[in-house]
């Protein structure tokens, strides 16, 4: 496993990616190797030559976006991700190029590059990049729930329905929006996406880390899981898959 690298000058001169002015709204939280984690501010619109480090099929899939909200928004996020990635591999942040998964899930070209995980919560992103193994990312904003019942027989598992029922009314809305950031985590981590029904993965109510064993077919995947402590009023998770 790579250990993390300090950042480098380019051929072109590209410098450290924290001293941009996209880096001035992202905060590294607290995390275990062999991840890290970042919150990213979206209210700043990026500048036009943060813009130009994206991929032309960035630029057009913000383009075509309605609201100015909405481009600022995935346009931050996306900037933000890059120079971070950049920063890890070493390299500038115009030369990395993504590619699709089995499913979907987004990941570097290249042989022994790192994973990454993105998620939004509003007005703002969090981010993970992992080492030697793939990671999930979800977050969402504490919001209320009136249906929170009637969503976790829809979603929960049994033990899960059952926890969240002995909680007090007041305590379910936050419980149970854990509990889905837990799930979305390890969706995005195994990389199957919709593939399997959340119904089956028993990711818990609570805050605490867990390892679960997900069945993805051809083969099953040993995840370890747990809350992320954003603050305010951002609700989280993050997964990863254990190697081996």
């Amino acid at each position: 496993m790579r250990t993390w690298r300090p950042t480098r000058t380019g051929s072109a001169g590209w410098h450290a990616s924290r001293n941009s002015l996209r880096m001035k709204h992202a905060t590294q939280l607290a995390a275990p190797a062999p991840y890290v984690l970042w919150l990213v501010g979206l209210d700043a619109e990026p500048t036009a030559a943060e813009v130009g480090l994206l991929a032309p099929a960035e630029r057009a899939r913000a383009s075509k976006m309605r609201w100015d909200r909405d481009r600022i928004r995935f346009l931050a996020a996306h900037c933000a991700l890059r120079l971070l990635l950049a920063e890890r591999e070493g390299v500038p942040p115009q030369s990395l190029r993504y590619a699709a998964g089995a499913h979907g899930k987004p990941r570097l070209q290249g042989e022994g590059r790192c994973s990454f995980s993105l998620s939004y919560a509003a007005q703002q992103a969090l981010i993970a990049i992992a080492d030697g193994t793939e990671i999930g990312v979800d977050a969402t904003r504490l919001i209320p729930l009136p249906d929170a019942g009637q969503l976790a027989e829809r979603y929960c598992s049994p033990v899960e329905r059952m926890d969240l029922d002995q909680l007090p009314e007041a305590e379910r809305a936050a419980a149970f929006l854990r509990c889905w950031t837990r799930k979305e985590a390890v969706l995005k981590a195994t990389g199957i996406g919709l593939g399997l029904p959340l119904q089956q993965i028993d990711a818990g109510i609570g805050e605490a880390r867990r390892h679960l064993t997900v069945p993805t077919p051809p083969r099953e995947q040993r995840v370890e899981l747990a809350s992320v402590p954003a603050g305010g009023q951002l609700v989280a998770a993050v997964a990863r898959v254990v190697p081996g």
